[in-house]
Order: structure tokens, then C-alpha cells, then sequence
């Protein structure tokens, strides 16, 4: 909220550069990370046939 602000006024006006932190994005980037380092993340997107024909096979009727 204070960088759009700041922005309005250009960064040339101020003369300084100013960095605001947003703490909810900080959270969120910090859990993916843990997430990931566990290896629970988000699967990967499959790009070829073959590769996502196997996952096909395992469903049941």
C-alpha cells in the first residue's frame, strides 16, 4: 500500500529508494519453501504422451 503510494510521486522526486515488506507474501513464499524442501510441492506438469499415459493406466474401474 505505502509503494503505490511512493510510486506516485516518482523515485526520482524522493531521491531515495524505498522497499516496503509485505509480510501475508513473505508467509506464503516461506510455507511453498518448506513445502518443497519436504518434497510435497506441487507436481509437475507433464509435457509428453508417454508420460502422462502412465498415470492413465493406474486408474480403476
Amino acid at each position: 500500500m505505502l509503494q503505490k503510494a511512493y510510486n506516485k510521486f516518482g523515485r526520482e522526486a524522493m531521491g531515495v529508494e524505498l522497499e516496503t515488506w509485505d509480510e501475508e507474501e513473505e508467509d506464503r513464499l516461506e510455507h511453498i519453501k518448506l513445502l518443497k524442501a519436504r518434497g510435497k510441492g506441487t507436481p509437475k506438469k507433464k509435457r509428453t504422451y508417454e508420460e502422462s499415459k502412465q498415470y492413465k493406466a493406474r486408474k480403476r474401474a
